[in-house]
């Protein structure tokens, strides 16, 4: 059974609301869970021990307080009692005997007659307040300045709010930047709410032990700080600084910024630490005696009286406590391990730090070094393996057994390991290392889920076993494509312009890019410009499927200076009927169309392009016996 609050009331004119969130369970259960351990905790009998009748009468009291119903009474409608859903936080309407003492006389009341074993079980955070707006706001820091900083603030948040995590308290708030405070982040040591009886105040603890804030300009940031923390906080917030030195804040030992002294302790050493707790814990109470909740001035009294060396929590959160110092050395470690070992320049590292801000705390030794060994043995060169790393980060974190391996294999089986692609695709043991260094993606694709299915789509469109390899190979790209949003697409399309099934599977296999180009911003104005230039539907699909490369040619700067050129010689119809037989030719450089024309001209046998435009510049020389650097230029 897990309660929110427990509250009492003794007098008809209290009403309590409850928030919403609360989730309390049946009255029945919490009365008799709630009794039976009152009971289980009742002492025995004797002068000045609680007897079963004065429990009896707390419980009533309390069954009354929580009551649900509104009492049957005569007279005029009065508001209800008990707990109440209504949003806010779990707040006293009402007043107790009329002294304006409100829950601290009904907590101090039933808390008298409490066995003394109860009395914690309900005692501290009794007032379970939502947390106000703006401690919302803010975000626990996951990184902390200094290991002294931690080890004695950790305990004392611990004390202040011992039901709240520590980390919540190492606490960061966004404010806009000013002239007094021209950061966008204010940062307190540890804040707490919910423990100064001014409602949602804040307490923020500044532990200035460092030697910088004994000087001037420390000094001044310090003031700075005060200021900021409470300017951002509702009135009534206070600022304690711990430190070493007297500093003679501005505003020292006012209502809202206090300081209080501490001796020097040793790192880890407890007795020391807890002398110095001791000292902080009485001048926070010095300080803030009457400001503080009932509950946490008793919780700080019994710590002074009484020091508890426990501190569990405390303990675990400092072990586990990440420093600036530590990440800097990280920082600095991984920096020189990326550029020295795998020769990453600084651009490259700048940018692998902005798509995985996690890289500075990724371990070398357990990690980093472990895949750069397992990218080499797969083939990968050193260069590739930088690559792969600058490129696809994300593959720091996957397991090599669990993720990289099976993919591997996986690229094996399909044809890529050495025996079976020498067999049958002529391609040599490096295409492994050539997909993952090109696209280094794949190995965060799911066997199951993205690379069994894009292969077996594959073969459906008509792609051979040794075609299929060859595009994994040369187009890597394409296991990271969607069979339902990239792939099927583009091949109805290219069906409904007239390619026949065996036509796509020669384009996907000769022209695997294809795949991931844009319908509306490549492939149908390409297209719609073949069919401008005079070619019929058939006959596109003939180019189409002979040059499928043309889908990825730039129709101003490439496609239509070459038409253009052409048109100077040609007609028309001349233009097409050439670019069917070879529509390789709209793939050639400018200047070789240029160049050939020219010859062709000089030896009057233009018609001739078309079959020469194929041979290389030597076999075009020997044919034509001349020597291309001294062509004359009669072509404008």
């Amino acid at each position: 059974m897990k309660t929110a609050a427990v509250l009492i009331s003794q007098k008809p004119s209290l009403h309590l609301t409850c928030s919403p969130s609360l989730h309390l369970p049946p009255r029945s259960d919490c009365f008799t869970a709630l009794g039976a351990a009152m009971a289980a905790a009742l002492p025995g009998t004797g002068p000045g021990r609680r007897t079963a009748k004065d429990l009896h009468a707390a419980l009533f009291a309390l069954k009354r307080a929580a009551s649900w119903e509104v009492p049957k009474l005569g007279g005029p409608a009065k508001q209800p009692r008990g707990l109440h859903r209504r949003p806010g936080r779990l707040r006293c309407r009402g007043q107790v005997g009329g002294n304006g003492s409100g829950m601290a006389a009904i907590r101090s009341r039933f808390l008298g007659v409490l066995p003394a074993g109860l009395r914690f079980f309900v005692g501290p955070r009794l007032l379970c307040s939502a947390p106000p707006f703006w401690w919302k706001k803010g975000r626990p820091r996951t990184t902390h300045r200094s290991f002294a900083e931690v080890e004695l603030l950790s305990r004392l948040a611990e004390l202040l709010m011992p039901r709240e995590p520590i980390g919540e308290l190492f606490r960061d708030f966004p404010v806009e930047p000013s002239d007094a405070w021209g950061s966008r982040w204010l940062c307190p040591d540890i804040t707490a709410f919910g423990v100064l009886k001014q409602k949602d105040a804040a307490l923020f603890v500044e532990y200035d032990g460092c030697h910088w804030h004994c000087n001037a300009q420390g000094k001044q940031r310090d003031e700075r700080k005060t200021e900021a923390l409470l300017a951002y906080a509702p009135g009534g917030s206070v600022v304690l600084r711990i430190g070493h030195v007297t500093q003679s804040l501005r505003r020292k030992q006012t209502s809202t910024a206090m300081e209080a002294m501490v001796d020097v302790w040793r790192a880890g050493h407890v007795p020391s630490l807890m002398t110095s707790l001791h000292q902080a814990t009485q001048s926070l109470l010095m300080s803030l005696d009457d400001a503080l909740e009932n509950e946490v001035r008793e919780r700080l009294k019994s710590q002074c009286a009484k020091p508890q060396p426990g501190f569990d929590k405390s303990r675990t959160f400092v072990s586990q406590a990440v420093l600036t110092s530590d990440v800097e050395t990280k920082k600095a470690t991984m920096i020189a391990f990326l550029e020295q070992k795998m020769k990453i320049s600084k651009k490259g590292i700048q940018a692998l730090a902005s798509k995985c801000p996690r890289i500075w705390g990724i371990s070398i030794e357990g990690k980093l070094k472990p895949l750069v060994v397992w990218l080499q043995d797969v083939g990968l060169s050193r260069p590739q393996v930088a690559k792969v790393v600058a490129g696809f980060p994300a593959v720091l974190g996957y397991s090599i057994e669990g993720n990289l391996k099976p993919t591997v294999a996986w690229l094996e089986d399909v044809g890529l390991s050495q025996q079976h692609v020498a067999k049958d695709v002529g391609l040599n043991c490096q295409q492994v290392a050539k997909v993952v260094a090109g696209f280094p993606q794949v190995l965060g694709c799911s066997i199951d889920g993205n690379l069994k299915p894009t292969v077996a789509w594959l073969a459906d469109v008509g792609l051979t076993q040794k075609q299929v390899a060859k595009v994994v190979a040369c187009h890597p790209q394409v296991l990271g494509c969607s069979i339902e949003a990239n792939l099927k697409p583009t091949v109805g399309w290219l069906e409904d312009a007239g390619l026949s099934r065996k036509q796509v599977a020669k384009v996907v296999a000769g022209f695997p890019p294809v795949l991931g180009y844009s319908i509306d911003g490549n492939l149908k104005p390409t297209v719609a410009w073949l069919a401008n230039v005079g070619l019929s539907r058939e006959q596109v699909a003939k180019v189409v499927a002979g040059f499928p490369a043309v889908l990825g040619c730039s129709i101003d700067k490439n496609l239509s200076r070459k038409v253009s050129l052409l048109q100077q010689c040609f007609s028309n119809e001349d233009i097409c009927s050439m670019i069917v037989y070879l529509p390789q030719m709209l793939g050639l450089s400018y200047a070789r169309l240029f160049r050939r024309l020219q010859v062709l001209q000089e030896h009057d046998c233009l018609q001739k392009l078309s079959r020469v435009m194929a041979l290389t510049d030597a076999k075009f020389a020997r044919r034509f016996s001349i020597c291309m650097a001294g062509t004359s230029r009669n072509i404008s």
